[in-house]
């Protein structure tokens, strides 16, 4: 139903049923239902915790949210995977890859990254993301330049995005190449 409403251009309503997903949730912390009850008494001192659950395609699909965030909660931390550290953090992304006890951030707020659209009651059909949103090393952005360069025409660069390979579940939705 949430997709259906995001096509119709209801980002409100779409995003708030898209986000019911985790109202089932085991975790307490990342239910939907209580987080979005939570949030009108947070202000911008409120330290929240973003936790990017999902792969790596959603992270990156959804980080675009988080300078919405900033703007009304400038205090929050990015739980990511592992392999994503180093691109979110040279985008001025603040992250870590696991939350320990010890941490100023350890006994916070917890937001699902995918529900921020909800909880910040995104409703734009263009939204001003700050394009690029992400933004790799300057040392990567050579090391690949120099690569191209040594090509002997000018190639054109194409995605393939593939999900997990070891994930049983989504096995049949990789194309590989």
């Amino acid at each position: 139903y949430s997709f259906v409403l995001l096509l119709a251009g209801n980002f409100r309503d779409g995003w708030r049923e898209f986000s019911w997903r985790n109202c089932s949730q085991s975790r307490p912390d990342l239910n939907f239902c209580q987080t979005l009850n939570r949030a009108s008494s947070w202000n911008r001192e409120t330290k929240l915790v973003i936790d990017s659950q999902q792969g790596l395609g959603d992270t990156l699909q959804f980080i675009r949210y988080l300078k919405g965030l900033r703007k009304r909660h400038p205090n929050f931390i990015l739980t990511a995977p592992e392999k994503l550290l180093s691109l979110l953090t040279n985008s001025g992304i603040p992250c870590i890859s696991k939350l320990d006890h010890d941490s100023p951030f350890s006994n916070q707020e917890h937001v699902d990254l995918m529900s921020l659209p909800a909880l910040l009651d995104f409703n734009e059909s263009k939204p001003d993301f700050g394009m690029p949103y992400v933004h790799p090393s300057s040392e990567l952005v050579e090391k690949w330049r120099s690569r191209f360069k040594q090509l002997p025409c000018r190639g054109i660069v194409g995605v393939n995005w593939s999900g997990n390979r070891n994930d049983l579940e989504k096995r049949g939705r990789n194309f590989p190449i």
